[in-house]
């Protein structure tokens, strides 16, 4: 049986806000995808549904993907992209 794999989540500007906490541990399973976590997340938090399709993801200060698989003990941050122009 494979262990779970723990992990922190951060959310930042409105998705702080909609979340209703800046922070939360979790425990995933392994290969553990950003998509799976996603869901994930919106199983918890309903209203961050809309508010997941076009943010910034960084696992560990690294930019993430949908496809990117979580590994054990590292931070997920859930950003506002910077808007330019």
């Amino acid at each position: 049986m494979d262990k779970k794999h723990k992990i922190a989540i951060k959310f930042f500007s409105h998705l702080k806000d909609k979340a209703g906490v800046s922070t939360i541990a979790m425990e995933i399973a392994p290969q553990t995808t950003i998509a799976d976590l996603k869901q994930q997340v919106v199983d918890l938090y309903p209203a961050l549904e809309t508010h997941l399709r076009n943010i910034l993801i960084l696992i560990d200060n690294r930019i993430a993907i949908d496809e990117d698989i979580i590994p054990d003990d590292c931070t997920v941050s859930f950003m506002t992209p910077i808007g330019g122009g």
